[in-house]
């Protein structure tokens, strides 16, 4: 849903247009991450730092594929991933994708998410006189595969994490 939304709004960047600095190389050397996409993760989110998934990663991750060649073929082509901090939420990446994307173009997510889904709510209550709920999701690692986790959301209150109070029960 979210690279719906991401179109729709013109969230894409053109690769080949990407101004890399030097830091950005320095950091694809490292990660082995394309530095036109370091580039762009930089300019939409703060960079925490990288984790180097194929080189920690790799046995528990072929362990639990349904297909050994393609996991590998995936830690070759992505060895490390970025940890970023972007509109309050950790993600990786920024949330950049590039699978879902014609050739040389990334796709970002919603500048306001929760902007995105208030207006997508709008409209489609307005054509069917429905109340409802929108919730703008992406997918995140977690563990040896992925899960969908909502960005963005309205018509529907938000879970809010409560990282770094004291547990109630405590």
């Amino acid at each position: 849903m979210t690279v719906v939304v991401s179109f729709a709004e013109n969230r894409l960047v053109e690769a080949d247009e990407v101004e890399v600095t030097d830091r950005d190389q320095r950091v694809a050397d490292i990660t082995g991450i394309d530095p036109r996409e370091i580039s762009a993760i930089a300019d939409e989110s703060e960079v925490i730092g990288a984790i180097p998934i194929a080189e920690i990663g790799e046995d528990l991750l072929l362990g639990h594929t349904v297909d050994p060649e393609l996991a590998q073929e995936a830690l070759e082509e992505v060895p490390a991933m970025l940890v970023t901090e972007r509109n309050g939420q950790l993600c990786t990446k920024a949330g950049f994708d590039w699978s879902n994307s014609p050739d040389g173009i990334m796709t970002l997510l919603p500048g306001d998410p929760d902007e995105s889904a208030r207006r997508l709510r709008e409209r489609i209550e307005g054509r069917t006189d429905t109340d409802m709920a929108v919730v703008l999701a992406d997918s995140e690692i977690a563990g040896p595969g992925s899960v969908d986790l909502a960005i963005g959301c309205s018509g529907i209150g938000a879970v809010d994490s409560n990282f770094g109070q004291t547990n109630p029960d405590d």
